[in-house]
């Protein structure tokens, strides 16, 4: 089993730091301007990630995911 390949671990931790930190300063509003920061940087860079995974799902599915779960968010959190 691949746990991660390519740069998908350091990606991994900084989307994580970035949404704990905003979650600790600004509460869940934080979290949603997080997840959306998050997706939008995966979105910019997705060309240079494509051979990158973590826990063996690609990062290519990655800022689809934090684009809803950021919107999700920001409307019931």
């Amino acid at each position: 089993m691949v746990w991660w390949r390519g740069n998908g671990l350091w990606i991994g931790l900084l989307v994580a730091a970035g949404i704990a930190s905003a979650n600790k300063c600004l509460g869940p509003i934080g979290v949603a301007i997080a997840c959306l920061a998050s997706a939008a940087i995966l979105f910019g860079v997705r060309g240079s990630l494509e051979d990158s995974s973590l826990f063996s799902i690609p990062t290519r599915f990655w800022w689809p995911v934090l684009l809803v779960l950021g919107i999700l968010v920001l409307f019931k959190g």
